[in-house]
């Protein structure tokens, strides 16, 4: 099978077997199978010639966050990456413009509502709480490391509130604004520059100039990493920045590089992104590419079925594969595969449209 394409397995069933008894034959758990067979249920009993789809084996851990409409309505979807289990939290009242964002804990889910406000939900409990007046528009939450701060971009500015009280920290004329590794200290763009923002004192400090606009950024979560696109010429082009030795790297990549889908592996070894290609199928043809910043290492290269709007890439927390929302096979759905370079493709979800993954630690 080559890397990255992904075909369901199938059982076809002698009669007279249900999930549970499908599950002990394969060594897979009956929610993972259940969640990619929508028509089946605890209790269904096949017949003879029944055809149902078989989770594979991938030993990935953690929690994947995502919204879907397994429930006929947007909602906030929690599902369990190792058993395959789910759970829908209706407190958040999202919508189809709703990004989730797991806290690096697992605790909670930050997400714009449907109201437009940023609510914060506990992912145990189901309880919610609101940080922000309503905010126009479409805005994205993204946590600090330690789990007190939430920053989003809103009207050309920067804006960072907390997640358990009302304080809120410096807002700042900014785009594609991340948290470095730390959690104290902030990175954006204003045009062509690579701003470092410190959170405690407000000064800031240059890390890198480009004599056209910047347009995608992204910072390692648990490193000191930065990744931005420029252009160069007729060119775009991937740079990368150490920040502790102030070592660079510049590729060129494709110019159909969609920018907001820069993600580094938590570990800061990998990056990945998104090339939007040709339309077919009522979605676009998308190259998800992974590599190995400064070395001629080996490039991995996945190719689906997504949708601009839906398709973000999240890294498992041990980084080890990146998360996707992508088209169903022989269905008009969406739903979350998880890409381990190297290895293949893994489909997660079956129920309902599943889209714009975020994908954390498992919560306590």
């Amino acid at each position: 099978m080559p890397e990255g394409e992904y075909r369901s397995l199938r059982h076809r069933s002698r009669g007279g077997e249900g999930p549970a008894h499908i599950a002990a034959h394969y060594g897979v758990s009956v929610a993972a199978l259940l969640e990619l067979n929508p028509c089946v249920s605890q209790e269904t009993i096949l017949g003879e010639d029944d055809i149902v789809a078989l989770p594979a084996a991938h030993g990935l851990e953690g929690s994947i966050a995502a919204i879907s409409d397994r429930r006929g309505h947007p909602g906030l979807l929690i599902y369990s990456v190792g058993d395959g289990s789910s759970k829908m939290l209706e407190s958040a009242q999202c919508s189809w413009a709703s990004v989730a964002a797991l806290s690096p804990d697992g605790q909670s889910v930050a997400v714009q509502g449907a109201d437009g406000r940023i609510h914060v939900t506990d992912v145990c409990t189901g309880s919610d709480r609101v940080i922000t007046e309503p905010l126009a528009g479409f805005v994205t939450p993204k946590w600090s490391a330690g789990c007190d701060w939430i920053m989003y971009e809103h009207d050309g500015h920067v804006h960072v509130v907390g997640a358990a009280s009302p304080l809120r920290g410096p807002a700042c004329p900014g785009r594609f604004a991340a948290w470095l590794g730390d959690g104290y200290r902030m990175i954006h763009t204003d045009l062509g520059d690579v701003i470092i923002r410190d959170m405690v004192d407000g000064g800031q400090v240059p890390l890198a100039s480009e004599p056209e606009p910047i347009w995608g950024l992204a910072a390692a979560a648990y490193g000191e990493s930065v990744a931005y696109l420029a252009s160069e010429g007729e060119n775009v082009v991937l740079c990368t920045v150490d920040v502790v030795t102030g070592d660079r790297w510049r590729v060129n990549v494709d110019r159909r590089v969609w920018p907001w889908s820069l993600a580094w592996a938590p570990n800061g070894k990998m990056i990945a992104y998104c090339v939007g290609a040709k339309h077919v199928d009522g979605g676009q043809v998308v190259r998800v590419v992974v590599f190995e910043p400064g070395y001629d290492g080996e490039v991995h290269e996945t190719e689906i079925i997504g949708d601009p709007r839906f398709t973000g890439l999240a890294w498992s927390p041990d980084s080890r594969a990146v998360a996707v929302a992508a088209r169903i096979e022989r269905r008009g759905q969406y739903g979350v595969y998880a890409i381990e370079p190297g290895i293949g493709m893994f489909q997660l979800t079956g129920i309902g449209n599943c889209v714009v993954p975020d994908w954390g630690r498992e919560a306590d």
